[in-house]
């Protein structure tokens, strides 16, 4: 495969890379572990809402029963009379069962009964019970008014059989146990712990819900992974976050590898991504371009730490501070402009070395040439040129591809490109369109470089890693903006990192 269809296909890689519909169960773990206070609540939320609603809703109710067995008339007694006794036939039982609901619901009975008691309507629901294979029933009364109840039980008792005798004949109800009185108390009260863990439950489910629905609709990048699987593209580094404990007193807060605070993790990271960019680069491969997404994804951080490990092994090395909005190199290394030796100054531009680190840093000086007469190419590829056989690497910290074109004009002058991306930041759309933006200069992108990895291998947690900035509004002659504690990726509208010294 040509070179031109390489390029073409990283374009397409970029542009066409699609996601994987499946769940990130590491995401969702790690979603679960950072809003378990916010389920947790959800669970105390919901118990208490529900054990109040279901008091503010309470009506008691009462119930008031009787037992009683039916008799049939069977015969005629010698005097004439008739005789209601109790003969064990199952059709009849059968019969009388089935049809004292029937007569319970009538309009017949109900009549009689608010006749009987003189009411307009019938406050209280009747129901009936019979005992199988047997003559023996219980009537139930329920309602609001413990003496109502009590008042249709007796009444209801009395009407049935008028009601009964055009369903099931002439009968007679011989009463077992009967309500001594108007019941005392409520048969509903309200089950607090049941409620409570009703309630509970749904909060439950509403944080799981809440949980699977951000993993499945955050699209980010996290790992490794995401970079093969999600753009497509190698990982030429994974570079742990640098958390500085709390001190009285102040203390050297400089994230590089010459600062004793900073772990050994953070520096055998940044080794090994030297020694993997260094294998992956062709000999005349020296002009080395690093941009990123969004301001505040340690692209600069990764440049000086780069520029100091490749001193380390004899190379010499050049940085370009070509961040002209925002330049913040020298502020990375810790030190002040007026600070810095000066090797070399040009007709809009400065080489300063600085102290104790013997790295040169050329920036631009904008007074003497305007942002748009720097950036371009007829001035700046020159430059680059010239500059080439005095070091072994020049690397070009740039600004963010994804925010203004200036990256792409440095970016036909460079041998090579690395991504920085911090994890769990930006949006996976956003991602994707810098970097169809930076394939299609024709530039070679060797891979990305995944920053601000949290060493508990989620991606939370990490906010205070580095002395994050925040831009402003990244244009020209703007303002750039206040150190803020959190920042957010303004098109996603979700939390990230406040943004490192970029």
């Amino acid at each position: 495969m040509s070179e031109t269809e390489s390029k073409q296909t990283a374009v397409k890689q970029a542009r066409r890379a699609k996601d994987n519909d499946t769940l990130d169960y590491s995401l969702a773990a790690a979603a679960l572990w950072r809003f378990k206070w916010l389920i947790l609540i959800l669970l105390v939320a919901g118990a208490a809402i529900s054990v109040l609603y279901n008091r503010k809703q309470f009506v008691p109710k009462y119930k008031s029963s009787a037992t009683f067995t039916v008799g049939t008339q069977s015969s005629v007694s010698s005097g004439g009379l008739d005789e209601y006794t109790f003969y064990y036939v199952i059709g009849t039982t059968t019969k009388l069962s089935q049809s004292f609901p029937s007569v319970l619901s009538s309009q017949i009975l109900q009549d009689k009964i608010r006749e009987d008691m003189g009411i307009s309507y019938l406050p209280v629901t009747l129901s009936v019970e019979a005992v199988p294979d047997s003559n023996l029933f219980t009537m139930t009364a329920e309602g609001t008014d413990p003496q109502m109840v009590y008042d249709v039980l007796l009444s209801a008792i009395r009407q049935m059989p008028d009601a009964a005798k055009h369903v099931v004949g002439n009968i007679r109800l011989n009463p077992i146990s009967m309500p001594q009185g108007a019941p005392t108390s409520c048969f509903n009260k309200p089950d607090h712990v049941k409620n409570a863990l009703g309630g509970a439950a749904v909060g439950l489910v509403i944080g799981l819900a809440w949980v699977l629905a951000y993993a499945w609709l955050r699209k980010t990048i996290r790992s490794k992974e995401d970079i093969r699987n999600r753009l497509n593209m190698d990982t030429m580094g994974v570079i742990p976050a640098v958390i500085f404990k709390k001190y009285k007193t102040e203390i050297d807060r400089s994230v590089l590898i010459t600062n004793e605070r900073v772990s050994s993790r953070f520096k055998e990271a940044v080794r090994v991504f030297r020694n993997t960019l260094t294998n992956r680069l062709k000999d005349t491969d020296k002009v080395v371009l690093l941009t990123s997404t969004a301001p505040g994804e340690g692209k600069s951080t990764i440049v000086g730490n780069l520029a100091l490990t490749l001193t380390d092994i004899g190379k010499k090395v050049l940085i370009i501070d070509a961040d002209l909005r925002k330049p913040s190199i020298n502020e990375e290394f810790g030190v002040e402009n007026e600070l810095l030796d000066v090797v070399t100054t040009g007709d809009a531009y400065s080489i300063t070395l600085v102290p104790d680190l013997n790295v040169p840093v050329l920036t631009f000086n904008t007074q003497k040439r305007r942002y748009w007469d720097i950036m371009n190419a007829d001035y700046l590829h020159p430059l680059i040129r010239s500059l080439r056989d005095q070091y072994d690497y020049i690397l070009i910290d740039t600004p963010p591809c994804g925010l203004i074109s200036d990256t792409l004009v440095i970016a036909e002058e460079a041998d090579a490109a690395l991504y920085v991306i911090l994890q769990d930041t930006i949006r996976l759309s956003r991602i994707r369109n810098s970097l169809a933006n930076l394939a299609s200069s024709d530039v070679k992108i060797l891979g990305c470089v995944l920053n601000g990895v949290s060493v508990d291998g989620s991606a939370y947690g990490r906010y205070n890693s580095y002395g994050y900035y925040n831009y402003g509004r990244y244009g020209y002659g703007s303002r750039y903006g206040e150190r803020r504690k959190n920042a957010k990726d303004p098109d996603s509208g979700t939390a990230q990192a406040p943004e490192v010294k970029d």
